[in-house]
């Protein structure tokens, strides 16, 4: 009986921790669970932890203010520099993104920021930005 009791508790913690990635795509006929046509309809479906994957496209994903705990991923930039290793050469592009309050933790990586090409954030600490593609950063 103890068994099965920390087998149930265990399995509690670790559905309880447990992820969901939300995809960001905006490219027509694509459809389906956890699939938003912006980031910022992608933010607020999230929860603190959730995974927010930004997919390529040729238009932007549109603008994000950050008010939680996420992790953002998007396929990276100057893909057609090895076009023979890229399935699709698009850029998982989106507008200016802003961290406020809230967003403390929060991990960018792989986006190309078009709009005015800022990051920025307010009042927020531990940030990671990474292999991004923008034109400034101010924090």
């Amino acid at each position: 009986m103890k068994n099965v009791f920390t087998f149930l508790i265990l399995l509690l913690a670790i559905s309880a921790s447990a992820q969901t990635i939300r995809r960001v795509n905006n490219n027509p006929g694509i459809t389906g669970t956890n699939i938003y046509t912006t980031i910022q309809a992608a933010h607020d479906a999230a929860v603190n932890g959730d995974i927010i994957y930004v997919e390529p496209s040729n238009v932007s994903a549109g603008t994000l203010t950050c008010t939680k705990n996420l992790r953002i991923f998007g396929n990276g930039y100057f893909l057609n520099f090895n076009i023979q290793l890229q399935n699709d050469v698009r850029t998982s592009r989106v507008s200016d993104i802003t961290l406020n309050t809230g967003s403390d933790g929060t991990v960018i990586s792989g986006l190309d920021v078009a709009g005015n090409g800022i990051i920025q954030g307010f009042g927020v600490s531990n940030i990671t930005v990474s292999r991004n593609r923008c034109r400034s950063i101010d924090f």
